[in-house]
């Protein structure tokens, strides 16, 4: 399906206009029976640019399947090369205010997957909640919930069940593979807690 095609179905859904900021350099798919849902300060940004000209170097894509649903409450942008795959009858939450997707990072939402306000997702993460492979003919599919401000740091990943609690931090190249408490900073593979009740700011 072509790009103008996609962009068609999803003005269909009725989006209020300047909800939707696509930039340059994007793909873009948007399956016609998709839901997006946009709160009064809702606005997706797809490949925003940290400075002017820096969205030309990586692609952005953003797929929704059939049946999938996107609710964004606040602003939240894509960088440059950032991924967002919803697949079929799946629902992504983007709680908004000041969070980002930073560039070559993904999100992939097979079932669920919620992320709160205030949240800085850096470069080549990955954040998905399912294995996307069979083990012994089983594929599990668990719902990931990222609280508000929470920091994760660049290569860092994020697996299928997890939930990061409030105000903690994800360090550089972790493997989260179980339940994070509120204000902590976890490391290693498997991320295990380093540090307990930390105040990180911007």
């Amino acid at each position: 399906m072509s790009f103008l095609k996609s962009l068609y179905y999803s003005y269909k859904l009725h989006l209020p206009k300047g909800k939707l900021d696509i930039k340059s350099n994007v793909s873009f798919y948007c399956h016609k029976t998709a839901k997006i849902e946009f709160g009064d300060k809702g606005k997706l940004i797809l490949n925003a640019e940290w400075f002017k000209g820096g969205n030309k170097r990586y692609r952005t894509t953003f797929y929704m399947g059939e049946n999938s649903h996107l609710i964004c409450e606040s602003e939240f942008s894509l960088y440059q090369g950032a991924s967002i795959y919803i697949a079929d009858g799946a629902t992504l939450v983007l709680r908004g205010t000041k969070s980002f997707l930073n560039t070559n990072s993904t999100i992939n939402c097979f079932s669920h997957i919620e992320i709160g306000n205030d949240c800085g997702l850096s470069d080549n993460i990955t954040i998905a909640d399912s294995n996307n492979h069979s083990i012994d003919g089983r594929n599990p599919v668990a719902s990931i919930v990222i609280g508000n401000h929470v920091w994760i740091a660049r290569n860092a990943v994020i697996t299928k069940g997890v939930k990061i609690c409030d105000g903690s931090v994800i360090a550089a190249g972790a493997v989260v593979v179980k339940d994070i408490p509120a204000n902590c900073l976890v490391g290693g593979v498997p991320a295990k807690i380093i540090r307990e009740n930390i105040n990180w700011k911007w």
